[in-house]
């Protein structure tokens, strides 16, 4: 049967095969091995363009590189694309079956079922003047906003990219942080003059109390305020008892 004509043959045949496997223990690299094996066979066979019509060299290096995840479509494109069971396949042993495609005879797919997603081409040089452009953003965008921004994958810079998505990622991390802890010094500094400053000496001296109008004043987080409350009552409370000490 042709896997054009019932287009989950291989992967019927697939389980009815582990049905008849105990146990099943299928190699965790095999399709990487399978990859590998064939495009040496086809390497030293001098047929190496027969090769590049499964599988063009940008796919095989992402692929054997881990630059892109191998799902169970993509190996069953390679695995029918080569005329070799999807079982033997995914377990590496691909090699195993090289006579059976030794000749030559390989399944021609239809127009666009196997060919490289260039679809979507870019111009990289382009791309990249983008994103450094949406760099000089303030404040500095995530990696997610950024990609999003420019309108490319977070997948696409990491790949693309490397030194500049960690160049990103640094960014925004340190401008996070930088933000967090200016925001603590402004509710400490915010605390302090609830509890000691004469503009707030006819409020209620009370950590409840200082909450509702210093969240209303500055829009800080909750956590941020409660905890630097919580420090400047201490103090009040311990330069009372000293006082009364005194």
């Amino acid at each position: 049967m042709n896997s054009w004509n019932d287009i989950g043959y291989d992967v019927v045949e697939l389980f009815r095969e582990i049905a008849d496997l105990d146990p099943i223990d299928l190699k965790r690299d095999g399709p990487f091995i399978s990859i590998s094996d064939l495009h040496r066979f086809y390497s030293e066979a001098g047929r190496i363009e027969d090769f590049n019509i499964i599988l063009n060299p940008e796919d095989l290096r992402s692929l054997l590189y881990r630059h892109k995840p191998v799902s169970l479509m993509v190996v069953r494109r390679i695995a029918f694309g080569f005329g070799i069971p999807l079982l033997s396949f995914l377990n590496g042993d691909a090699i195993k079956t090289i006579p059976l495609i030794e000749s030559g005879n390989f399944c021609h797919l239809k127009t666009g079922y196997l060919e490289s997603r260039r679809s979507n081409k870019r111009e990289h040089s382009a791309v990249l003047e983008t994103i450094n452009a949406a760099r000089t953003i303030y404040p500095p965008l995530s990696l997610k906003a950024l990609s999003s921004h420019v309108g490319v994958s977070k997948g696409y810079i990491e790949y693309r990219f490397p030194v500049i998505k960690n160049q990103i990622v640094e960014a925004h991390a340190n401008y996070v942080k930088e933000k967090s802890f200016r925001n603590l010094q402004q509710a400490q500094a915010q605390a302090m003059a609830y509890f000691f400053e004469e503009k707030y000496s006819g409020s209620p001296q009370s950590r409840k109390q200082a909450y509702r109008v210093l969240r209303e004043e500055t829009g800080l987080p909750k956590f941020v305020l409660r905890r630097a409350i919580q420090t400047a009552y201490e103090v009040m409370v311990g330069s009372s008892e000293k006082s009364e000490i005194e």
